[in-house]
């Protein structure tokens, strides 16, 4: 049985969602700033690509579409570790302030993982300054 013009008119519409959405995506995206392979900590937090907001407010808008492209999925991927490592920065920064301060190997592995998320957020400003200051040390 042939796909009827309903069916074929809503499918179109579909995909002319997600396209525009990923366009949007495309748009947000600076592609002359840090990469996302780095893993030696060595990026600064500042020339990330997008802030974990910025993203958020998009996978926010992609919700809503009928097709569910694999960049959304990615993002969503992104967004969530993102939080993940948010807590850990959080809590090893409430350790550091009670003087139980954490060895440099661990801060060196919050930071690749923030190398790896590649998504700015507040607390990562707290933990690079941390790590270039053992750096200099």
């Amino acid at each position: 049985c042939p796909v009827g013009l309903a069916e074929l008119a809503t499918v179109k519409r579909q995909i002319e969602e997600a396209t525009l959405w990923e366009e949007k995506l495309e748009n947000s995206v600076d592609h002359g700033t840090a990469d996302s392979n780095a893993s030696d900590g060595e990026n600064v937090i500042t020339e990330k690509k997008l802030t974990l907001e910025k993203v958020e407010k998009l996978v926010t808008l992609g919700r809503n579409l009928t097709l569910r492209p694999r960049s959304l999925v990615r993002l969503q991927d992104r967004i969530e570790r993102a939080h993940i490592l948010r807590r850990r920065i959080t809590v090893w920064n409430e350790a550091r302030n009670q003087e139980n301060p954490q060895n440099i190997k661990f801060i060196s592995t919050l930071i690749k993982q923030a190398n790896k998320i590649d998504l700015a957020f507040p607390e990562l400003f707290t933990l690079t300054g941390v790590h270039k200051k053992a750096e200099e040390w």
